[in-house]
């Protein structure tokens, strides 16, 4: 997808607006969040707690990705680990079953050979 130049068509957008724009997926992404799973209040803090630490990644005063090993535990908790809460608690996957499989195929050994 080409960069699309604002300026050279002669728009020019503030700070402000920028911040908007950036802003409205996350809005829309909560508000769809809220409306699917408005008896699940679990799963809507989850959603909640994951934009946030998504936020304070980036987000003056914060801003924990230039703060080393902070940054690092911030993008993997916001970025890996909690989709993955999410998708569990969402489903109702806590069970024994979920939790057996997931034991056993990471005491698995790997599947490929090396040649």
């Amino acid at each position: 997808m080409p960069f699309i130049d604002l300026n050279s068509m002669g728009l020019e957008m503030n700070a402000a607006l920028r911040a908007d724009v950036a802003a409205t997926p996350a809005i829309l992404g909560v508000g769809v969040a809220a409306f699917l799973y408005l008896r699940r209040l679990d799963v809507l803090l989850l959603v909640a707690v994951n934009f946030v630490a998504a936020a304070v990644y980036s987000m003056t005063p914060f801003r924990f990705k230039e703060r080393g090993l902070l940054g690092v535990l911030t993008a993997a908790i916001a970025q890996r680990t909690l989709p993955v809460i999410i998708a569990i608690q969402a489903m109702n996957a806590w069970d024994w079953t979920s939790q057996a499989l997931r034991c056993a195929r990471s005491r698995q050994a790997p599947t490929h050979e090396r040649e």
